[in-house]
């Protein structure tokens, strides 16, 4: 028996356990974890941030943020795709906003270099139209998928960005219309603990640079905040701080955001009005 037919032999006796995702539970002083799944072919473990439910038509139907143990997710990938490391390269189905999003460009920030920006601008374009390509291949040689059919319809409407700023998923800022950047934690932090301000002046820009960290946070109603903290799509970071977050993550009560934010905008803190 060579080696690679005694992989695809034990494949075969766990056929079984083929996309299962179960967790390890926690004992003593190990937190709970994810014991990675065994994955069917062409597929690949991600984290999803946010789901989207369409109707047969590819109309949009409600858009939530998953919490973190509904996150792990299993998604179809091509033999391109499931290695990726820079530049464009299209999931088949599930992907990042910069490939599903149309609208993108719309709510780009600007940027203070125009030829920077048109760079940003054309990467943008050209992951949205690998994306669609890709996805109404895949809908003409599967015509009677009802699912992959209503995915196709609607993101080829380019409207999920204003949805899901719509449903209040994500946020712009009012005086420019743009998404709110992911927090730049890093700088902020450094900044702000290796000043040692004593001057006026040095207090002002010290100040500046708190009120950079803290301009992420945003103001939702009290109704929509009940519904997310029952979901479990965010929780409170700090008993009897009505400042709240979709990852448990430390809070610096002094500085007044996140720590360690980590690489998603899922981090954003969320101030109740």
């Amino acid at each position: 028996m060579n080696w690679m037919y005694a992989l695809y032999a034990t494949y075969e006796q766990n056929r079984d356990y083929v996309g299962r995702i179960d967790k390890e539970p926690a004992h003593g002083n190990r937190k709970e974890r994810l014991i990675t799944p065994l994955l069917p072919l062409y597929h690949s473990m991600q984290n999803a941030h946010i789901t989207i439910t369409l109707n047969k038509r590819g109309e949009l139907i409600d858009a939530s943020l998953n919490n973190q143990n509904s996150q792990p997710t299993i998604i179809p990938v091509t033999e391109a795709s499931g290695g990726r490391t820079s530049g464009a390269c299209a999931h088949p189905l599930c992907d990042k906003l910069q490939y599903v999003a149309g609208d993108n460009a719309d709510y780009f920030p600007p940027e203070e270099s125009p030829a920077k920006r048109t760079k940003q601008l054309k990467t943008l374009q050209a992951s949205y139209e690998q994306y669609e390509q890709q996805l109404s291949e895949w809908a003409a040689f599967d015509p009677g998928n009802v699912k992959l059919n209503a995915v196709l319809a609607y993101i080829r409407k380019k409207s999920l960005i204003r949805d899901l700023i719509k449903e209040e998923i994500l946020h712009v800022e009012d005086s420019t219309n743009t998404l709110l950047p992911v927090w730049k934690g890093e700088e902020c932090r450094e900044k702000l603990w290796n000043m040692n301000p004593h001057t006026d002046e040095e207090w002002e820009q010290w100040n500046e640079w708190l009120q950079k960290a803290r301009a992420y946070s945003v103001a939702i109603s009290s109704q929509l905040l009940e519904k997310y903290l029952n979901s479990g799509d965010i929780m409170r970071i700090q008993e009897g701080v009505d400042i709240y977050t979709t990852i448990p993550n430390k809070y610096d009560p002094f500085l007044g955001f996140l720590t360690d934010p980590g690489e998603t905008s899922g981090a954003l803190t969320v101030s109740r009005i």
